[in-house]
């Protein structure tokens, strides 16, 4: 692959990764409006690591690739961290509403 193929397909990765964090965030927010209309913390929990998982996998796939995250993306990033409380699994159902209000992350 010359330096310019490699010069053309960067911008188009970019496109894809960018497309693919916008996608997963609408797919994330209808999880999340389940989760605040779940009775159940079992299932609270449940959708919580649904998203903590995709959150996880969608970064690790596109992080170095996109030039632009959604801040609500971040945002909910922020809150699975904060809900993981130092581990590795979520030790919490992360506090959904404040998703978007999380000022300390800017």
């Amino acid at each position: 692959m010359s330096s310019n193929t490699a010069a053309i397909a960067a911008p188009a990765d970019a496109a894809t990764a960018n497309q693919a964090f916008i996608a997963l965030l609408d797919k994330l927010n209808e999880i999340v409006e389940k989760v605040q209309q779940s009775q159940s913390q079992e299932e609270k929990m449940r959708l919580s690591q649904t998203i903590a998982y995709a959150l996880h996998d969608a970064f690790g796939s596109y992080r170095t690739m996109a030039t632009y995250i959604p801040p609500r993306l971040l945002s909910m990033a922020a809150e699975v961290f904060r809900a993981q409380m130092g581990t590795q699994r979520l030790a919490q159902v992360p506090d959904w509403n404040r998703v978007g209000h999380n000022e300390d992350i800017w």
